[in-house]
């Protein structure tokens, strides 16, 4: 691969005079007739090195973040990366970065359960989990990354929130469906609606520490918010809703490292993070029969969950202190409770609800314009 190259006339002069002796008469020989002190090349060539490297040391810093040789996981170069000078460029370390985006991502689809079947539960499904089918939404997404000499690694805080995916199902012309709770509830000629919504938030605090200019790892803190419910409504009487809450609390693992670099600013990046929870989980039902007054059912449970974040990240340089990234994401939640597997597990007139756990799968592209100070 061809590299421009530039090279300072002092320097050059500095390697020509290192490599031959010369004989240097100063003013005071001349004026006292002495014979000529002789100063070898080298010695003229340190000099001019010391003179042309001298603001070059004292804050240049391993390769990493930003430019080519900038940075640690923090820093930012001084001068921006420009054709020839790339990858030669002094550099300084900052303590404060901000992140600041948007993310388009998509639920997919819940379980192939069956909640509406035709013909008094013989016939076939009118209404599956799977039928909801929910498009990308968008969702905020900011961090902030802190380096500071006291702490023992730079510490970041990521919050990200993605609210109401939605999707709405109706059918007519039924024969005798029935809702399947257990015991089944019949029976319907028509589903008016069924909506069921879903939304994702969290927060995470972890340390970050650079163990190759290409590694970090991640340690820390992690909270995510898992929140559904769906709502049906037959023969425009009969109201059937549930609810259900994921607060999962927990420590999480993670690594980012650089997998291309072109030197110049432009770097693909992979991010990996995986943790055990645990699910303070709960579950509503309210059911309304006939017009009459509804009867609610509320309980929570707490379980072990785990979630999972995979991404690959592209990174331009746009200066020094402004650097823009895209790319795309997944996300892996297990052992929660989502609103289309508890219709199964409810007793729609007495008190008793059960809990039926499942996993769930976003994954979508992520945007964002970063800043370091």
């Amino acid at each position: 691969m061809d590299r421009k190259v530039v090279v300072n006339s002092s320097l050059l002069w500095a390697i020509i005079a290192m490599c031959f002796a010369g004989v240097v008469p100063t003013a005071a020989a001349q004026e006292s007739n002495q014979p000529p002190k002789k100063m070898l090349g080298a010695e003229i060539g340190a000099g001019l090195i010391a003179e042309n490297t001298s603001s070059l040391t004292g804050n240049f810093q391993a390769p990493a973040y930003g430019c080519r040789d900038c940075g640690g996981q923090s820093g930012g170069c001084i001068m921006p990366c420009d054709g020839a000078l790339c990858g030669q460029k002094r550099c300084r370390k900052s303590s404060l970065t901000a992140r600041v985006g948007v993310l388009f991502m998509k639920r997919e689809s819940p379980d192939n359960v069956a909640l509406i079947t035709d013909n008094s539960g013989a016939g076939p499904t009118i209404l599956n989990g799977g039928d909801f089918d929910f498009n990308y939404q968008a969702g905020i997404e900011t961090s902030l990354i802190y380096d500071n000499p006291n702490l023992p690694a730079p510490l970041e805080a990521r919050y990200f929130w993605l609210n109401d995916w939605t999707n709405t199902q109706s059918a007519a012309g039924l024969t005798n469906a029935v809702v399947n709770t257990t015991p089944p509830v019949a029976s319907y000629a028509v589903l008016d609606r069924a909506i069921y919504k879903s939304q994702l938030q969290s927060f995470e605090l972890h340390f970050r520490k650079q163990v190759r200019p290409d590694i970090t790892l991640l340690a820390g803190f992690r909270y995510i918010g898992f929140d559904e419910d769906l709502d049906m409504l037959l023969d425009a009487n009969d109201r059937f809703w549930w609810g259900v809450e994921n607060d999962l609390y927990g420590f999480q693992l993670g690594a980012e490292g650089v997998l291309y670099d072109n030197g110049c600013g432009l770097k693909l990046e992979g991010i990996l993070k995986a943790g055990i929870y645990g699910n303070d989980a709960s579950v509503a039902t309210q059911v309304l029969l006939n017009e009459q007054a509804p009867s609610s059912q509320g309980s929570g449970m707490d379980k072990a969950a785990f979630f999972g974040e995979l991404g690959l990240i592209g990174t331009y340089d746009l200066s020094c202190c402004w650097k823009l990234r895209a790319g795309y994401q997944a996300m892996w939640l297990d052992g929660v409770l989502a609103a289309a597997n508890q219709v199964a597990v409810t007793n729609a007139s007495a008190t008793t609800i059960g809990y039926d756990y499942t996993g769930v799968l976003f994954h979508g592209a992520t945007a964002q314009l970063e800043r370091r100070w």
